[in-house]
């Protein structure tokens, strides 16, 4: 058990400390409040019997610095990617964001002094510097998962970031924008070739950027007009040294079967004969043979295409993002009465409420219009009679 008494039995301006045993090492240990009040000594030792009998007690003096956790967790994540656990994009968000918002304000902190006041003024600290709410959201998560590791490996007793919820500024879901019918079509027809079919994959199969770019020829059946997604091409040179390649999909969910049209179908078979060798066997490689790099994708490709179709702003920015295109697909496919979970399956969603949260508001407004248009069907049914 532990027990309060002044440090100095007869000097009154002595502080009041708590003495009890490690669990750990059996070693007798004297903590002292802040403050040096009896009261605050008090409700440490109820703190440290607690944290004695949960077994999640560790020593203030033992306890691990912030920038030390994060590096064992970042650690654990390099081992994680070059088993091929993590992808390099996830792996280097990581590091960055411990890079850049958690090692500045807390590296130097001590685990057991990280208390949620603290935190919450952290996140604060955050949104004052004008940090956008997506960032501060991922850099609670990255030292979240941090602590987690820490409590697995039994380094801390437990993760002060799960005690309670943090007050997170609030996040305003931005509007998705989604090119019109005319827009895709002159879209298309201002892009050259090859590039105008990378464009047509995107809008009529709503596969993302990485899958089209590693997209191959095996996965492409030009007889049954289907495509199987099952890899993507990296973003990042893994941290091996070995050159950019394939990887296999963002999620279990994005591996998929998508039906084609016999449009895109017709133009697929053409361009297999004219298509350059490529030791992967891409659908749409560069000449090397390789998988086009996406800077060279936006740059070079993306942007130069929308500037000829009159879709850049007075800025000389996009009007949209390639990721735009993808919404096309989806939103064609409601039209057609697509139902929801099938187009989960068809967009690889890991779920249904990822679908809905994208494209609820589309499914509403169909859900709307339907009744008109039976109305519709059956007046012009009974002129026709």
């Amino acid at each position: 058990m532990a027990s309060v008494r002044k440090l100095k039995k007869n000097d009154p301006s002595s502080p009041w400390i708590v003495e009890y045993t490690n669990p750990s090492n059996g070693k007798r240990v004297r903590a002292t409040p802040k403050s040096g009040l009896k009261r605050d000594a008090e409700e440490l030792r109820r703190k440290i019997e607690r944290e004695v009998e949960t077994g999640t007690h560790i020593q203030h003096s033992l306890s691990p610095a912030v920038a030390e956790v994060v590096a064992v967790w970042i650690e654990v994540c390099r081992k994680r990617m070059l088993a091929d656990d993590m992808s390099p994009e996830t792996f280097h968000s990581y590091t960055g964001t411990i890079r850049n918002h958690i090692i500045p304000q807390l590296g130097s902190m001590k685990l057991s002094t990280l208390t949620l006041p603290k935190l919450q003024a952290w996140i604060d600290g955050l949104a004052a510097s004008g940090k956008g709410v997506a960032t501060i959201q991922y850099a609670r998560l990255c030292l979240k998962m941090a602590i987690s590791e820490a409590c697995r490996l039994g380094t801390v007793g437990h993760n002060v970031m799960a005690a309670a919820p943090l007050r997170l500024p609030r996040a305003r879901r931005p509007q998705i924008v989604i090119p019109t019918k005319d827009e895709v079509r002159k879209l298309i027809a201002a892009t050259h070739m090859p590039f105008r079919l990378v464009v047509s994959t995107a809008c009529f199969t709503g596969l993302r950027q990485s899958e089209i770019r590693g997209l191959t020829w095996a996965n492409v059946d030009l007889v049954e007009g289907v495509i199987t997604v099952q890899q993507q091409a990296m973003t990042r040179k893994p941290l091996d040294g070995k050159a950019y390649g394939l990887r296999r999909t963002k999620s279990c969910a994005g591996n998929r079967v998508v039906a084609i049209g016999e449009m895109l179908r017709e133009a697929l078979v053409e361009w297999r004969t004219k298509c350059p060798p490529s030791h992967l066997d891409l659908v749409f490689p560069t000449l090397a043979g390789g998988p086009i790099h996406v800077s060279t994708f936006r740059n070079d490709k993306w942007i130069p295409s929308l500037k000829r179709a009159g879709m850049l702003d007075a800025e000389g920015k996009p009007l949209f993002h390639f990721h735009a295109l993808r919404h096309v697909y989806a939103t064609l496919m409601i039209e057609q009465g697509v139902p929801p979970k099938i187009l989960q399956k068809l967009m690889g969603h890991a779920s249904i409420k990822l679908t809905f949260d994208r494209y609820g508001h589309l499914y509403e407004q169909h859900e709307k219009t339907r009744p008109a248009l039976g109305k519709i069907d059956a007046e012009f049914r009974l002129e026709a009679a």
